[in-house]
């Protein structure tokens, strides 16, 4: 995926469209999409071991990601969208879905079963 079509999928989740359907966001605040794209794939990056390259535009493709972690990128870019333009209601939600969503793309290798001991 490219920037541009995370951004356009952000834009349509938090409802910012105008009567024409195009993003209802103005100049300052998709300027700083790209910022906020860069953040999140850095941590999506981080989390799932990959190499992290930042786009330098929005029509840049953003990588090789899983659509788990694509959809994780999606409302991590919510989730600063609606912080920037100090939605509080839509921020709450998304924030929720992007630490939800970052969680489960976690792996752990190993689960280890025990029975806690109060002697020690």
């Amino acid at each position: 995926m490219t920037g541009y079509e995370i951004l356009k999928r952000a834009a349509d989740l938090l409802g910012y469209r105008d009567a024409a359907g195009d993003e209802d966001l103005d100049t300052g605040t998709k300027k700083s999409a790209h910022e906020y794209l860069n953040r999140v794939l850095f941590d999506i990056a981080f989390i799932g071991n990959k190499e992290y390259t930042p786009i330098s535009s929005l029509e840049e493709e953003t990588g090789d990601f899983s659509p788990a972690e694509q959809e994780a990128i999606i409302y991590g870019l919510c989730m600063w969208l609606s912080f920037s333009v100090s939605d509080g209601e839509k921020n709450s939600v998304f924030t929720h879905l992007y630490n939800s969503r970052r969680t489960a793309l976690t792996r752990t290798a190993q689960i280890k079963d025990t029975i806690p001991n109060p002697e020690g």
